[in-house]
């Protein structure tokens, strides 16, 4: 019901699932001068795949926010969808740090919290070693 409570009452109007918009977003947030230095991690949950015309813009996103402190874990929520553009997304060519993450499950409400967060953090911390947050 996120959508229905969160998203609809604050009038976003995206037209359908695009995650360009959402990325570019959270890159300009997490980037300012107060922010930057501090390594951020982004749970991207969704339950479907983006619009083919919206890709390019997400590949584009996802590459420029590769040289910020950001980390996107993408999580696919869906019985049917195969989430063929996050795997893509994870393997992203052209970026200088690995940002992202991709996990998919069926049913989120039936996915404990240990499982989510550890599937998430093993991906996160190996980011924060290659950006030189951690040793």
């Amino acid at each position: 019901s996120y959508v229905d409570d969160t998203i609809k009452p604050a009038h976003y109007q995206y037209g359908g699932t695009q995650y360009a918009p959402a990325i570019q977003m959270t890159d300009e947030f997490y980037n300012d001068a107060q922010s930057k230095h501090i390594p951020t991690l982004v749970f991207f949950i969704t339950d479907g795949s983006n619009y083919r015309s919206d890709r390019a813009l997400s590949d584009k996103a996802i590459i420029e926010s590769s040289e910020h402190g950001i980390f996107y874990m993408f999580i696919g929520t869906s019985k049917t969808c195969d989430f063929e553009y996050l795997h893509h997304l994870d393997d992203l060519v052209g970026r200088r740090f690995d940002n992202t993450g991709f996990m998919s499950v069926k049913d989120l409400n039936s996915t404990s919290n240990s499982e989510l967060f550890l599937n998430s953090l093993k991906d996160f911390s190996t980011w924060l070693k290659l950006k030189g947050y951690v040793k």
